[in-house]
């Protein structure tokens, strides 16, 4: 009974590693959707690149990034009154939002935007959620005992949808710098402040200097705003000699993932401060 029950557990596992490795072929693009008043229409592909074919369904769910007053993002599911204002999956319409694609093919999804005219000027959006599971029979553990199971392993790929109705403009501002140490290390900490009647869609440049003024990290990183936040970074996994270091932030609204046409200018921002370890 020990020894079937073995099989029975390694064989899942190898299962597991095998329809996961699959299932990661399935792809989509673009990841970011942009819609206005002038341009109601754009197409979306599914492409399956798995020797399997593929079952797939799509689904609106409004969300965005957000983050904890540490700076630790998360997806936000359940703003309901962000919802109410922004969300736009009441007027997107995708077709067909359920099919098959075989190995090999893609499928190309039309999406389009029936906004009201009654809309008020500004960015709405939603999250565009692609399911893909591989098309498969019962699968035959080999136990002895005859146990027989079916596993469905679903794959989940988010695209952002945009709308944006009239003038639209953006703006980051940093209100705060500051460092916090925890079991993971040290974390450089910026509270961010977004303006404008559109979600900020940038990237951010950091650097941080030892109070011997040396360069000890430097990163870069996109980041989307679409409310007040706060963004970290972890600038050592161990902790800092105590003293004075100095941090430069520089936000801008350039993206390369981003259509130049859909990219809002933002007037761009460089803080350097200093911050205190104990």
């Amino acid at each position: 009974m020990k020894k079937t029950h073995f099989r029975f557990l390694l064989s899942v596992v190898f299962l597991f590693i095998f329809f996961f490795s699959l299932s990661a072929q399935v792809t989509v693009s673009p990841l970011t959707i942009f819609l206005d008043s002038k341009n109601r229409f754009a197409t979306f592909l599914v492409i399956n690149g798995s020797p399997m074919s593929q079952e797939v369904t799509l689904e609106f769910k409004f969300g965005y990034p957000s983050s904890d007053a540490d700076g630790k993002i998360y997806m936000q599911f359940a703003d309901s009154q962000a919802s109410l204002k922004y969300n736009m999956a009441g007027f997107l319409k995708a077709f067909p939002k359920k099919f098959i694609v075989r190995s090999g093919e893609q499928q190309v999804v039309r999406l389009t935007a029936l906004a009201q005219d009654s809309l008020k000027e500004g960015s709405y959006w939603t999250r565009l959620i692609t399911k893909s599971t591989p098309q498969q029979a019962s699968i035959d553990t080999g136990a002895s005992s005859g146990i027989t199971t079916n596993i469905r392993f679903v794959l989940e790929q988010i695209t952002t949808v945009m709308y944006r109705k009239g003038t639209v403009m953006t703006s980051i501002t940093i209100d705060s710098i500051f460092a916090l140490t925890d079991t993971l290390g040290t974390h450089v900490v910026a509270k961010l402040h977004q303006g404008g009647n559109s979600p900020f869609l940038g990237k951010v440049a950091v650097k941080v200097w030892d109070p011997k003024g040396n360069q000890i990290f430097e990163t870069m990183e996109y980041i989307s705003a679409y409310f007040n936040s706060a963004k970290s970074f972890l600038v050592k996994d161990s902790k800092l000699p105590a003293g004075v270091y100095t941090t430069e932030w520089e936000i801008t609204s350039d993206r390369i993932d981003i259509p130049v046409e859909y990219i809002l200018p933002a007037t761009p921002i460089r803080v350097k401060t200093t911050f205190l370890l104990r």
